[in-house]
């Protein structure tokens, strides 16, 4: 959820590198699903649990996002060995999306 409209929000794919050294370096974790938080552990070596919270992104703010390239049935929860299955044939992404200041609001404020 975005803190702030209107927002511009830039998304690039990232590499597992850029990822894992995010996750390890103290980012908030709101991560909800068992299967994608052991994904998680194990592409990044860390300890992390489940954590089904609300966000609020604000300008500036820097999320990490995995995104399914992909749409599952209704209902269906992935595994973390269906989930690694999927990133190894590339259909799981991995994304660093910023949070930035709208152009018609940034022309507002210079008035």
């Amino acid at each position: 959820m975005l803190n702030k409209l209107p927002s511009d929000v830039e998304f690039q794919r990232i590499d597992q590198k850029e990822f894992c050294e995010a996750i390890n370096h103290g980012v908030s974790n709101a991560i909800g699903h068992k299967g994608t938080v052991d994904f998680v552990n194990t592409l990044c070596n860390t300890n992390l649990q489940a954590n089904r919270v609300e966000i609020k992104a604000g300008i500036n703010d820097v999320i990490y996002i995995i995104v399914l390239g992909f749409r599952l049935e209704e209902g269906k929860v992935l595994s973390a060995e269906e989930v690694r299955k999927a990133y190894r044939e590339g259909k799981v992404l991995l994304v660093k999306a910023v949070i930035k200041k709208a152009g018609v609001e940034a022309e507002w404020e210079a008035e």
